[in-house]
């Protein structure tokens, strides 16, 4: 089916009609309380390709989190198409000045006060100045340097949340409970999965972690990039995308922003 994203004047075709395969093999589980979820993150500056599958989330009234780097470079359309985002109800979050990797400084309290100073300050104040005052914060690259509990400590003086990266096989997604938290888990530092790919294949671990969630009563974290068809290796199919939020709805799951687990539990 063909969707129109009216707010970004962009044409986006979604091959859909494979993700209910994804969704078949799933148990509908609903909690009494149904506080499980899943937070979906997108990272980087693909700002047409978030506005292209504005229509895509809504149909699944999903709200999701842009973690957007490259502040110093966006020019007055790319501004005015993430307020676009912001207005349809979803987070605006920090990535960093120009995605620097918190390795590319010195492992110290002197490195990260630099880094701080050189990719989080003014990240900060361009993204207050537009109207998007970041409450989290997503690692460049997913890296949390060589002493990553100094760096959290630093970082979480700025933002209520910082997201990270977790890679693990498919077969122990389930059992790593560092990936889950429950409303209320007064945890500051999100580990997250990478769900990128281009087919449908791969997804036995996302719908194994989809399973924990919403038979626990669970949060997990997901993360991803360029939303396309294209091949490449932090491109999300729509398909896939699709496959992966009508799972998530089949279960029951509610859709969080990052800031929506301040107060998850009084929603």
């Amino acid at each position: 089916m063909c969707l129109l994203c009216a707010s970004c004047g962009e044409e986006q075709v979604y091959e859909s009609q494979s993700s209910g395969e994804v969704a078949a093999g799933l148990k509908e589980t609903r909690s009494s309380s149904n506080e499980g979820g899943v937070a979906i993150t997108f990272d980087d500056a693909s700002i047409d390709e978030w506005c292209s599958i504005l229509d895509l989330l809504d149909k699944y009234d999903a709200k999701v989190t842009f973690f957007v780097t490259n502040w110093d470079k966006l020019d007055s359309e790319q501004i005015k198409k993430l307020k676009v985002l912001q207005n349809a109800g979803h987070e605006i979050g920090c990535h960093g000045l120009t995605h620097k990797s918190i390795n590319d400084y010195a492992s110290s309290a002197d490195g990260m006060r630099t880094y701080i100073k050189e990719e989080v300050v003014p990240a900060i104040k361009i993204m207050g100045g537009y109207g998007f005052p970041p409450l989290s914060f997503a690692y460049p690259k997913g890296n949390r340097g060589e002493n990553p509990i100094m760096a959290d400590q630093f970082l979480l003086i700025y933002f209520h949340y910082l997201r990270s990266t977790h890679g693990l096989a498919a077969s122990k997604i389930p059992y790593e409970d560092l990936l889950y938290r429950k409303c209320g888990d007064n945890r500051r530092v999100l580990s997250s999965l990478k769900i990128d790919g281009h087919s449908l294949e791969g997804l036995e671990g996302i719908q194994a972690s989809l399973q924990r969630a919403a038979e626990q009563n669970e949060i997990v974290v997901f993360y991803a990039h360029r939303p396309s068809n294209e091949p490449g290796r932090n491109n999300i199919s729509i398909a896939r995308l699709e496959a992966i939020l009508k799972a998530s709805s089949k279960l029951g799951l509610n859709f969080y922003r990052v800031r929506d687990l301040l107060n998850c539990c009084t929603n």
